[in-house]
């Protein structure tokens, strides 16, 4: 190509030459969430879902409770920084056995990807993402966003299905206050 912008083919956004992407590296820091971000991370994540509630305690339940996590100090989720400090992304990655062939295997489930909208342009899903599926194998996700889908099968990951509706129970002594709802 002569002196035109090549595109980015997900996003349709110029590409970052590799001055600007060494450059983003150095300024963003992408590390394992750790006992002492966990109330700064809990503050993000209830501003990112405002319409969650209970986060702590489903926190707690969802990850540091999860059996197959040997050190509650130290979890699988991978977070984002910017050069202020500020959480901009996460991918949150639980362990989970699964069964092939007759054998139980350890396995990592990415089970959310969120990156604040500012921060998107930079391709921090694509670095959290990266380094989730190259540091947790094997590695698969459940429940994909149609944003975070063109970043998977980049990443060389393969797509065997779709779950379209799945309900989390908590309390199964107010499924009989679900009976007759519109789900």
């Amino acid at each position: 190509m002569r002196g035109g912008k090549t595109t980015d083919k997900v996003r349709g956004q110029p590409r970052m030459n590799r001055f600007l992407l060494l450059l983003l590296i150095i300024l963003m820091e992408i590390r394992r969430l750790t006992e002492q971000d966990y109330d700064t991370f809990l503050a993000f994540h209830a501003q990112t879902y405002p319409s969650h509630s209970n986060i702590k305690e489903r926190f707690q339940f969802q990850f540091l409770e999860n059996p197959l996590l040997q050190d509650k100090s130290k979890t699988d989720i991978l977070f984002a920084r910017d050069k202020e400090n500020r959480i901009v992304g996460q991918y949150g990655v639980n362990r989970a056995e699964y069964s092939f062939s007759g054998v139980t295997s350890l396995g990592f489930c990415g089970c959310d990807l969120f990156v604040k909208e500012q921060a998107r342009k930079y391709g921090v899903g694509g670095f959290l993402s990266i380094k989730a599926i190259l540091s947790c194998k094997p590695h698969f996700s459940i429940g994909v966003s149609k944003e975070a889908e063109p970043i998977l099968l980049s990443l060389q990951m393969k797509k065997i299905g779709e779950v379209y509706r799945y309900l989390w129970f908590r309390n199964c002594s107010t499924f009989p206050l679900l009976i007759g709802r519109d789900l």
